[in-house]
């Protein structure tokens, strides 16, 4: 009985982290795209600056 209760517990910890990290992949293209626009930092500027150089 135990030992089900860990295996479950461990797969919807699971789960819940899959879909944290979708949720970052897609919030991440998201932001670079808008730090790209923006160029708030240093390294959103040198990335336009790249991006202007080719």
């Amino acid at each position: 009985m135990r030992a089900e209760t860990k295996n479950e517990a461990k797969k919807e910890k699971e789960k819940e982290e899959e879909e944290e990290r979708k949720g970052k992949k897609e919030w991440n293209e998201f932001a670079i795209e808008d730090i790209l626009k923006r160029c708030p930092s240093k390294r959103g500027r040198k990335e336009k600056r790249r991006k202007k150089n080719w």
